[in-house]
């Protein structure tokens, strides 16, 4: 059993970091909680007396648990997507009189150790109390809770199941313009095996472009600009400008992204590279 609670939710968690999953992120989150769940508490009531890390976990859950109200956990590490109703899962945790909390756990597996326990001990009390569907149930209530308080808003693209998706060009390879101002790149050579090698680093911008539910864009802000070499910072307005420009000539109509099959504006980013139209010397 030892190690298993973490391969599954590496297997899970970076499932999410995919474009367009084919499950939702509340498939996702549920998943993480109750996939290969009845090995989980079975392995609960006889750990390996040197699986201390699982020990440990166990025994901060007991001490967490010896107060009144009984604890909601997920366990977020490294590989996982962020829990977008974390917000609305706390306020419905407490109106049923239940703790929220995220333990922060890790995405280092060890060997013959357990990760996870704590979660598990916890959610094993939740299912002897309240059964088996209950987190399902408070996983979904909080899902739609966020999704009716921010269907007038604008969101990230990340906290949609489905991410925006661009009509009018194609968006799947890096997005390289061609421009008329004397940028340099950046190469880098180096050895491996007495082979050289190089590598060349253009210019490139990440630009966050707000896209709503019609599939229209606005709103373009710089988010970051990673210029290459020093002295192409002074051409960061101009490429700016010629980035927009690009995006409202090239990639301007968009599938809107979606919650639940709901269309929503959301915040998408972009990047950008850029490449000198003739090699400067």
């Amino acid at each position: 059993m030892a190690g298993a609670r973490f391969i599954t939710l590496f297997v899970i968690l970076s499932s999410a970091c995919k474009v367009n999953s084919q499950s939702s992120l509340l498939e996702q989150f549920v998943s993480a909680d109750t996939t290969n769940r009845a090995a989980r508490f079975a392995y609960l009531k006889k750990v390996s007396p040197t699986d201390t890390i699982c020990l440990n976990d166990i025994k901060r859950a007991i001490r967490d648990s010896s107060g009144d109200s009984a604890l909601f956990v997920f366990n977020v590490d490294g590989f996982s997507t962020m829990l977008r109703y974390e917000n609305e899962l706390a306020q419905i945790c407490k109106s049923n009189q239940l703790k929220f909390k995220l333990d922060i756990g890790t995405d280092i597996g060890y060997v013959d150790q357990t990760t996870g326990c704590y979660q598990d001990y916890l959610d094993l009390i939740l299912f002897e109390k309240y059964g088996k569907n209950f987190k399902p149930d408070l996983h979904k209530e909080a899902n739609d809770l966020y999704l009716a308080n921010h269907l007038l808003d604008t969101i990230s693209s990340w906290d949609c199941d489905i991410r925006p998706r661009c009509l009018s060009a194609n968006t799947h390879t890096s997005i390289s313009i061609v421009v008329d101002l004397p940028i340099k790149a950046h190469r880098k050579e180096w050895v491996v095996d007495k082979k050289p090698m190089f590598a060349v680093y253009h210019p490139f911008m990440d630009l966050s472009v707000v896209i709503d539910k019609d599939g229209n864009t606005s709103g373009y802000q710089l988010v970051d600009f990673i210029p290459a070499r020093r002295q192409n910072k002074k051409y960061k307005e101009q490429l700016l400008a010629i980035a927009i420009q690009e995006i409202k000539n090239k990639y301007y109509k968009w599938k809107p992204a979606e919650i639940n099959g709901v269309l929503l504006n959301t915040t998408h980013v972009m990047r950008l590279e850029f490449e000198a139209a003739a090699i400067s010397k």
